[in-house]
């Protein structure tokens, strides 16, 4: 079964594979002996790349990501004022499925004031990029579970007015990459990967759904969802009654 996970290579092998040098790059940094971790990341797929750089005294966190990525051969882009990294390989600032992504960078853990090219590092200071988003409306947070695993985490999803909860369900889904699709008569989820609904003469299998951790009943189409709710569709197999396994 496809998990989302498996991407997290790919993204990896495209972003050091990269081959172009940078858009606005300082030809002054230079390599030094003060030893700054980097480590690249993204919300969805953890980290992308990591390793040590050396810089010189004063250098900025800005320095440090330039010297790194000059290294390695990732390309990058800055902003007019060079001082805010504005794209790291294919993942730039954009507006994608109503969500608005950008970097963003934290200095020894925490995330200073100013801009990263105001800042400076030290001997050992840990430089983390990691690559996030805002939504840009009301949303509601989308989770899969299918015998007693996660199979598609906690996903932020933008709703328009009158949205349902299975138009929340194949937002989530469309982002995860999994095939999925509704019931014929067009009103529930119907599979999700390798889940699907069927009735046999034993069981029942289908697809349960919580909002904000309490059960909903009635079809999946006909719920709109509210800003921050919490949904959850757990794939669920239901025993039926000796009586009617026996009628």
């Amino acid at each position: 079964m496809k998990k989302i996970r498996i991407l997290a290579l790919v993204l990896v092998i495209v972003l050091a594979a990269c081959s172009l040098y940078s858009c606005g790059k300082d030809d002054t940094v230079k390599e030094g002996d003060m030893n700054v971790n980097i480590i690249i990341s993204s919300d969805e797929y953890g980290v992308l790349a990591e390793g040590v750089v050396g810089v010189g005294e004063g250098a900025t966190v800005i320095d440090a990501m330039v010297t790194y990525c000059d290294r390695e051969g990732i390309e990058y882009k800055l902003n007019a004022e060079m001082d805010t990294i504005e794209s790291l390989g294919s993942y730039k600032e954009v507006v994608r499925n109503k969500l608005g992504y950008y970097w963003q960078y934290k200095l020894d853990g925490k995330e200073p004031k100013g801009r990263a090219g105001e800042n400076t590092v030290t001997e050992g200071s840990e430089v983390v990029y990691n690559y996030t988003f805002i939504p840009t409306g009301d949303y509601v947070n989308v989770r899969f579970e299918a015998e007693g695993e996660v199979i598609v985490e906690n996903t932020v999803v933008v709703f328009d007015a009158g949205d349902t909860l299975l138009d929340a369900a194949f937002d989530a889904l469309k982002r995860a990459e999994f095939d999925y699709d509704k019931t014929a008569d067009g009103l529930n989820l119907d599979y999700v990967d390798d889940y699907t609904t069927k009735v046999t003469p034993v069981y029942d299998e289908m697809w349960k759904v919580t909002v904000n951790g309490k059960a909903v009943d009635g079809n999946h189409d006909d719920i709109a969802v509210a800003s921050n709710d919490d949904i959850v569709f757990t794939f669920t197999r239901v025993e039926k009654e000796a009586a009617d396994i026996q009628a």
